[in-house]
């Protein structure tokens, strides 16, 4: 089949076997000059009776991902998914206290802190603090200066950050 010339430049085309899709290779200054995808007709049909040029970025599946909108099908959409998401996706990072969990922005990819008791809402950098379990008091060696958990009841001492 011939293709048409446009403000993109010139179309060449090849038609499928079944005629559903057609490969197109773009030529010329527009747009989408010298990008290679594949086309496929408007559903419901267009001007002229049939299969119309796929102007939307979804009709182009060559497109690199950077023009096309993404949407991760994957990534929970209400507070009541992110909450049972949290050990999937986060269960690698520090827990967090009660009643907050972590949600990714779609728009971004950032995450931040969301607290489902008080609907309060933090940026990644700055997390809630978990409060020590008693008696547990956060430490910094005059020596070395490192950090470190004393718990004034047993006497225990420990580098990691107790779990209440």
């Amino acid at each position: 089949k011939a293709g048409k010339a446009g403000k993109v430049g010139k179309a060449k085309a090849a038609a499928d076997e079944d005629d559903e899709f057609v490969d197109i290779e773009v030529e010329g200054g527009g747009k989408k000059g010298g990008k290679k995808g594949k086309w496929a007709p408007a559903k419901g049909g267009a001007k002229g009776g049939g299969a119309a040029w796929g102007k939307r970025q979804r009709d182009w599946e060559g497109e690199p991902e950077s023009k096309a909108r993404r949407v991760d099908t994957d990534q929970p959409q209400s507070v009541s998914e992110w909450i049972r998401a949290q050990d999937r996706l986060f269960g690698h990072l520090e827990k967090l206290p009660a009643d907050w969990i972590r949600i990714r922005s779609q728009s971004t990819g950032a995450v931040y802190f969301y607290s489902t008791k008080t609907g309060e809402s933090r940026d990644g950098d700055n997390p809630p603090v978990a409060p020590l379990p008693p008696f547990w008091q956060k430490m910094t060696s005059k020596s070395t200066g490192q950090t470190y958990f004393y718990n004034s009841k047993t006497g225990q001492s420990q580098f990691d950050k107790p779990i209440a």
